[in-house]
């Protein structure tokens, strides 16, 4: 395990222009290098102001930069352009901090509104890739037709059939008319009602924004003010009042009830699929500062991981699926359309079951559910116990969080999967090996996705050699929704490519082997300092979670700036002491971390979807181990 050393550096990207755009440049500058450096610093100054310096062989003098375009000038950032004309013209951009208030993310909004500036300023548009999937709409209305009395989807309470389901979709898309670009609101909890009116948006040609009743109202409105919704429907025995709190928050959408909506109408549907391509849904994840983002994921996008889904799960119309995510969990995404689209049966888990690892291992074999998903801490816990002989499941995906060593030998198959919200769902995923003592991976990138490890400055990484995972392919988002400061920080152009294609930065710390799978290290922003050095908690737990006496654990670094410490939070295994446990996890970690404070837990929370709860470790246990002082293991350095 390497623990870095904290060197107050001001951060800088070292970039090359895609070349199919430093192409369109030259063409644009006659083929004139010199008149092509001009076009590269006119650009940049529109975005970054002054502070730019041409080398290189074709270097001379720019002409005065005009003023700077109706975007905002990112302040702080200064840039030397080297242009090379020997062989093919290439350009690279140095792109630094010049104050100490400017960071890494301020640089990366100026690198994505150089390269539109630039093609703007050149006439380059790169050709979108045409969709290589059937829509998602096309193909449940397809699965309708074959099978119309089948069942789509049944809860504890109710069930729709497929033909239900058109009908369902075509009577609302008749109310609400064609909405391309529309974004409507579900609120309410998993159950058949619910899902049912994420098809019907769609066939609409709307995007929904998935609203969980159970997230605090404040939070609920400000998710339906950032994406506009010009319609929420409430679904649940509860929709009345939950309806009637979000609307005095957020008054602006109309509040339709969805059994109201089953009344035929004499409009006519639009068309199955939109005439130009639209936002699927928009799925929001916490922000930095603590306003909710939405991310906006095409409608492509989700045909692809339905594709990819029907072939890995191997569905069709005699399979069953189940559903366990939180609806504002992107994972029930995962669980819901590659079953509708291949025809299959989702069955929605009660809610007494959910977070019950025996009664919901029982109930999978009542329900005959042939794939499911569980969030890593849920999965581990099931994967302990003995499965009933009722039980069919043939593969169980796993994600959300660090997956451990799983036990062996199991009945079914196990596939670790890992993306980020912004990347509909699913980047990369691999089958586990029960029984093998190694840490799993994450997997490959999926077939429609590639993967990038880069460095600090974004040049890549070797093989084995920590640093940034980028996703870039057809299930990268569109970006957050109405908010493009965000969006140009996070979802920026792709140097390494011809085109320029939009990555996803992820803020996630990998390594690939030269297998091609990629080890999951941590995040980015859960790296800390600490007695001079910069501490990667995600590799802390792993080292952790590989003592004997912890099944697992969690850390954070507490106390002011001048007493900070490092506390990991451990689910001790039964006849393991505290004092031997924290000893021989001290002897494993680096000089720097040894001072750690062990603290036992009997459990760690987990989050209403399945994940462990470190926002709650961090205030409500951090906080109780700074009362107990006398009872947290191992607090002598």
């Amino acid at each position: 395990m390497a623990i870095a050393p904290d060197a107050a550096v001001r951060p800088a990207l070292r970039l090359p222009v895609p070349r199919d755009l430093v192409r369109a440049t030259r063409r644009a500058a006659g083929e004139d290098p010199s008149e092509a450096a001009r076009l590269v610093v006119t650009a940049l100054s529109r975005v970054v102001g002054g502070g730019i310096r041409v080398t290189g062989d074709a270097a001379t003098p720019p002409a005065p930069p005009p003023a700077p375009s109706t975007g905002a000038v990112v302040a702080g950032a200064r840039a030397v352009v080297t242009v090379a004309s020997a062989g093919p013209l290439s350009v690279e951009v140095l792109l630094t901090a010049h104050d100490a208030s400017t960071g890494v993310d301020d640089l990366w909004r100026a690198w994505t509104g150089f390269v539109g500036e630039l093609a703007d300023l050149v006439g380059y548009r790169p050709a979108e890739p045409e969709p290589s999937t059937v829509d998602v709409v096309a193909a449940v209305t397809a699965a309708a037709a074959a099978r119309p009395d089948s069942i789509a989807i049944e809860d504890d309470s109710d069930a729709l059939t497929y033909g239900e389901l058109v009908r369902f979709g075509d009577v609302l898309a008749g109310r609400f008319g064609a909405q391309p670009g529309g974004v409507v609101g579900i609120l309410g909890e998993p159950g058949a009602a619910f899902f049912a009116c994420q098809y019907a948006v769609l066939r609409s040609g709307a995007a929904f924004v998935p609203l969980d009743r159970r997230q605090p109202a404040h939070r609920l409105a400000q998710m339906v003010g950032q994406a506009r919704c010009r319609f929420v429907i409430s679904v649940a025995a509860t929709a009345d009042a939950d309806a009637d709190r979000l609307r005095q928050l957020a008054p602006g959408p109309e509040y339709l009830r969805w059994e109201r909506l089953l009344v035929p109408t004499s409009q006519p549907p639009p068309p199955s699929r939109p005439a130009v391509p639209t936002i699927a849904y928009v799925m929001f994840t916490s922000g930095s500062t603590g306003v909710p983002k939405g991310a906006a994921i095409r409608r492509t996008s989700l045909a692809c991981l339905a594709a990819w889904g029907r072939g890995l799960l191997d569905l069709g119309p005699d399979s069953t699926v189940g559903q366990l995510a939180g609806v504002g969990f992107d994972a029930s995404i995962w669980e819901v359309w590659p079953a509708w689209t291949a025809g299959a049966r989702v069955v929605v888990a009660p809610a007494h079951v959910r977070f019950d690892p025996p009664a919901l291992l029982d109930w999978l074999g009542e329900a005959r559910v042939d794939a499911t998903f569980l969030a890593t801490p849920l999965a581990e816990m099931v994967m302990t116990l003995d499965p009933p002989r009722s039980l069919r499941l043939r593969l169980l995906t796993v994600g959300g969080d660090r997956l451990r060593p799983v036990p062996g030998p199991l009945p079914y198959r196990v596939l670790n999967m890992y993306g980020p919200t912004e990347c509909t769902v699913i980047a990369t995923a691999g089958h586990v090996t029960p029984g093998a003592a190694a840490v799993p991976s994450i997997g490959v990138p999926l077939p429609y996705a590639y993967a990038r490890v880069v460095g600090d400055d974004g040049t890549p990484t070797p093989d084995g050699e920590p640093g940034e995972l980028w996703i870039g392919g057809q299930g990268v988002g569109a970006g957050y929704l109405f908010q493009p400061e965000e969006s140009a920080a996070r979802f920026v152009p792709d140097p390494y490519t011809d085109a320029g294609r939009i990555v996803y930065r992820t803020g996630d710390l990998v390594r690939r082997g030269v297998d091609g799978s990629f080890a999951f290290i941590g995040r980015l922003d859960r790296q800390v300092k600490l007695a001079g050095a910069r501490i990667e908690l995600g590799e802390i737990e792993a080292v952790a979670q590989r003592c004997a006496g912890i099944e697992v654990a969690s850390a954070a670094v507490v106390g002011p700036p001048e007493e900070r410490h490092l506390v990991v939070f451990a689910v001790l295994r039964a006849g393991h002491d505290a004092d031997t446990v924290a000893a021989d996890l001290r002897r494993r970690l680096p000089s720097q971390a040894r001072g750690l404070r062990l603290r036992p837990v009997a459990r760690l929370p987990l989050t209403g979807n399945g994940k462990v709860d470190r926002a709650r470790l961090e205030t409500e246990l951090t906080a109780a181990a700074r009362v107990q002082e006398g009872h947290v293991a191992g607090t002598d350095a």
